[in-house]
């Protein structure tokens, strides 16, 4: 065991050693500059500076993340716009270390420590989901909570007490005052709680403890909800209810590029979601999944109708991994919100995703038992997908942001089907290359904000050379190509940043 946790400590801190290699050399969202601004709104609110928040944009999301990123950067004092970028990446992707690190105490709680840690590699080698850890402080931070909350939601079950009712309590707080979406921790505790009892795992005594313990969680859950979102603090309950009928029904009605054509954001198809989930995982992901759900909810029924006290833990993990991946595509089907940019508002469910692929890479070997050709043959083909993200990224980084998985083709067979980069993450090396070719001050103009966001986190010698103006009056535009996909190229193409030879940032000579 000791060994075991050695090799355990020394992946996490090899997950860490990427992280710090890597959290330089990534860009800026389009949204970066809008949730940093949001955050310092709300930190003026608290601190009674000002009452911006009340009127701002972003009032209605949940800003805990985005308090602790600049109260953070208030803390160290740094003001320069680089050091800032770079600073909440580096925050960011701790947060996303410390899901992964919680994602394998989930697992570690049901399975030994050799398929707990397989299933923490699973979980950090989806190309997208890493890149986006250093800056998508939204979906990614919303994804680690979750993970934070099922993690407590399994120590309360196991040893239900007023200290881990209430640390369950901040941690389904956390998530929900990141997104709304992540109250849905709050309704699996319940659903879970309620099997508990059904399932006759408490004496009658320890139900009426628990029903205590379930009360203090729900008032600790709600009351520090509100306090990490400070929006709701003048009138919790109206504010709240505006919150949750602008978020389902959000008014971004812009076209999103899906299969080829341009679709109205609040009129896609119900497969959107599903199809942008299986291309943009590894192949590895999707099979697993496949046979990982299907055991798993047999497994469930199978414990349900026995009401055996047989590996409580196994059937918690596995009934919470079902509850936490189709009750939100459920609601998706029924409510039919806006979505775009793929399924990055979803990706707090990817952690879902990897509990029922671990399930079914373990059905699959257990499956194998004894036949050694068999198991060979299946390590084999587990390592072969293993390695196709790998050596992606090997190939294109850092570019994960825009990986396609073999099932359309990689991104060869997206291009001219899906969006690519729709955030605008590789204007940074669009400015980098542009630089590099130029010499002195550069004029230059972008198809979307991307670019200017971009230009922030660069040096300051770069900063000062780069000129942003109207296109007409640019020697170089810069694109995306978001919204323009299939276009004629509007000027000469100077050069291009490409991904496995397709191209995902274009500048254009406007004049030489």
């Amino acid at each position: 065991m000791t060994n075991a946790r050695w090799v355990v400590r020394a992946s996490f801190c090899a997950l860490l050693i990427l992280g710090a290699m890597t959290y330089r050399s990534i860009g800026v969202p389009w949204d970066e500059l809008h949730q940093r601004d949001f955050g310092r709104a709300v930190v003026d609110y608290v601190l009674g500076i000002d009452q911006r928040l009340l009127t701002h944009n972003d009032r209605y999301y949940g800003p805990i993340f985005e308090i602790i990123l600049n109260g953070a950067e208030r803390v160290v004092g740094i003001s320069d716009s680089r050091d800032i970028h770079l600073f909440r990446h580096a925050l960011t992707f701790l947060l996303f270390a410390g899901a992964c690190a919680s994602f394998y105490c989930l697992l570690r709680r049901a399975l030994p420590w050799t398929w707990a840690l397989l299933g923490a590699f699973v979980f950090v080698m989806s190309p997208r989901i890493l890149a986006e850890a250093f800056y998508n402080t939204k979906d990614i931070a919303l994804l680690a909570a979750v993970v934070l909350s099922m993690h407590s939601l399994m120590r309360f079950l196991e040893r239900p007490s007023y200290a881990s009712a209430l640390v369950h309590a901040l941690a389904c707080a956390f998530a929900g005052a990141i997104r709304l979406s992540g109250m849905l921790a709050v309704g699996i505790t319940m659903l879970l709680l309620l099997d508990e009892a059904i399932q006759g795992r408490w004496e009658r005594k320890a139900i009426y403890n628990v029903l205590r313990l379930t009360a203090v969680y729900l008032v600790a859950s709600l009351s520090l909800t509100v306090l990490f979102w400070p929006f709701l603090w003048t009138s919790p309950w109206v504010s709240f209810v505006e919150a949750v009928n602008q978020m389902g029904s959000f008014p971004w009605n812009q076209d999103v590029f899906y299969m080829g054509s341009y679709l109205k954001a609040n009129m896609l198809p119900w497969h959107y979601l599903p199809v942008w989930i299986a291309i943009t995982i590894p192949l590895l992901h999707v099979i697993a999944v496949c046979v990982g759900v299907p055991v798993a909810s047999i497994a469930v029924v199978r414990r349900w109708r026995s009401q055996g006290t047989k590996d409580p833990g196994g059937r918690r993990l596995d009934l919470v991994a079902l509850l936490w991946l189709l009750l939100p595509l459920v609601l998706v089907w029924v409510v039919q919100p806006v979505l775009y940019d793929g399924w990055r508002h979803f990706y707090f469910v990817y952690a879902a995703l990897v509990l029922l692929a671990v399930r079914g890479l373990r059905a699959a070997w257990s499956f194998c038992d004894r036949r050694a050709l068999t198991r060979a043959v299946l390590m084999a083909i587990t390592v072969a997908l293993f390695l196709e993200p790998v050596l992606f990224l090997r190939r294109n980084y850092p570019f994960g942001w825009v990986y396609f998985s073999p099932i359309v083709g990689g991104i060869a067979g997206a291009n001219g089907r899906f969006e690519l980069d729709y955030w605008g993450v590789s204007y940074r090396q669009g400015l980098e290359e542009l630089l590099r070719r130029e010499e002195g001050i550069v004029r230059v103009s972008f198809a979307n904000e991307s670019g200017d966001a971009n230009v922030e986190i660069l040096p300051a010698a770069d900063r000062r050379r780069i000129v942003v103006v109207s296109q007409q009056a640019a020697a170089y535009h810069l694109t995306e190509h978001r919204w323009h996909y299939g276009e004629p190229d509007p000027y000469a193409e100077a050069f291009s940043i490409r991904v496995d030879g397709v191209r995902i940032l274009t500048a254009y000579h406007v004049r030489k």
